[in-house]
């Protein structure tokens, strides 16, 4: 996951798909499974970049998926009303690993998620 790359494409009011990213550091070492698996908590946080309002949720370690076979991949489920407004959001994850320490992912900024209107 890095800041610079296309936002991650969803529709107002759904909640499938999940959003499934894999976390790496800032030189593109991916973050250890056995780290997430441990980790006390790992947490979705998403702003409008027009009203600065603030999405999130608790996010899993996901240890095996078709869309993303990866070990360092991240789950986020949404709910109702996390997408119910349209537009363009910048994003982070935060992980609380075993030992306390927090990591803001990405590490060098911050990554988009862009919610389309629907027509009807």
């Amino acid at each position: 996951m890095s800041p610079d790359t296309a936002p991650y494409q969803f529709k107002q009011g759904d909640t499938a798909p999940p959003l499934i990213i894999g976390l790496e550091y800032a030189d593109g070492t991916q973050v250890l499974a056995a780290s997430l698996a441990t980790a006390e908590s790992i947490m979705l946080y998403m702003q409008d970049v027009d009203t600065d309002a603030v999405v999130s949720g608790s996010m899993v370690h996901v240890t095996s998926d078709a869309d993303y076979p990866e070990d360092n991949a991240v789950r986020y489920d949404w709910t109702a009303g996390d997408t119910d407004t349209a537009g363009l959001y910048t994003a982070e994850i935060v992980v609380v690993f075993a030992d306390s320490k927090e990591m803001s992912f990405p590490n060098d900024g911050r990554f988009l998620i862009e919610i389309h209107p629907r027509v009807a």
